[in-house]
């Protein structure tokens, strides 16, 4: 059974801002769905230079390290998920880093918000990206992560009805 690389429309709304990437962020893709990975050290044996950070995340380098991808992981059901938390320039990476972001960091919340309802002011803004952080919480801790794009869908849904 194949990995499973959950928020690509994060990778894609990244390629969209610059087109050079395109072919990268696609070989990509298609080089994780296609392998089986039941643990961390055959990340490792596929991707030499993935860097393992606490809470479950990884550092891919990508073309030759000018780019970097953060990446959520979980095994279950001897399947590997992925989640897609950031990606950005080398320089990029290192300003977060020196943030200390890099274990907590994730644009998804951001990009969708931006991406499908476009508030008027920043207080509907604030008030959209709280209920999502919410729902996330919810979300993570009473459902196993298979559901994840299920949950999405229904979040959606959800933001759309208020």
């Amino acid at each position: 059974m194949e990995n499973y690389l959950q928020r690509k429309v994060q990778l894609i709304h990244f390629w969209k801002k610059q087109a050079q990437k395109e072919s990268v962020i696609k070989g990509f893709i298609h080089t994780v769905e296609s392998l089986h990975w039941k643990s961390i050290n055959k990340i490792k044996d596929d991707f030499p230079t993935v860097s393992i950070l606490k809470n479950n995340r990884l550092v891919f380098n990508l073309k030759g390290n000018q780019y970097r991808l953060i990446v959520s992981v979980r095994f279950l059901q001897e399947r590997c998920y992925l989640a897609a938390e950031w990606m950005g320039t080398h320089a990029e990476y290192t300003n977060i880093c020196k943030a200390n972001l890099q274990y907590t960091i994730t644009n998804y919340t951001d990009h969708s918000t931006h991406l499908l309802w476009p508030p008027r002011s920043n207080t509907a803004l604030s008030t959209l990206q709280n209920s999502i952080q919410r729902m996330e919480k919810y979300w993570k801790n009473c459902f196993p992560i298979a559901l994840r794009t299920r949950r999405s869908f229904l979040k959606l849904n959800y933001l759309h009805s208020c």
